[in-house]
């Protein structure tokens, strides 16, 4: 098997029958069912100048969450498009409503006046 665990969790679905999830680890990379690595979970965000809308699609839990709650509170600014049911979803939103943020790096003296400056206000204890 070639350092190769098989690992089988059952996951129970409201309303469904138990579903059986094979993992195989190998080298700390997780294939689950889908077959998919980690690697080839991608986003992906497209738009163009002409178009209101961004469309998103991804497989990041966490910008998954966001969506949906956002797309649940104001479904007029955001919706879900398609659930491929490999973990991927879908979203279109109105492009005042999605941005990109940039930050620079800060310099090594900004960081130690910051630094200094957490700890005067106690946000940060004392280092000993």
């Amino acid at each position: 098997m070639n350092g190769e665990v098989n690992t089988k969790k059952n996951v129970l679905l409201p309303g469904k029958t138990a579903l059986f999830l094979t993992l195989k680890i190998r080298k700390a990379e997780v294939i689950m069912v889908t077959g998919m690595k980690k690697k080839e979970k991608i986003t992906e965000i497209f738009f163009d100048e002409e178009s209101p809308v961004i469309n998103i699609r991804t497989y990041n839990t966490d910008l998954k969450n966001r969506l949906t709650r956002f797309s649940n509170d104001y479904s007029d600014e955001c919706k879900l498009v398609d659930d491929s049911g490999n973990g991927m979803l879908d979203f279109e939103i109105n492009k005042g409503r999605f941005c990109f943020r940039l930050t620079s790096p800060y310099s090594e003296e900004r960081r130690q006046m910051l630094s200094r400056n957490a700890t005067q206000d106690n946000h940060l204890p004392k280092k000993k």
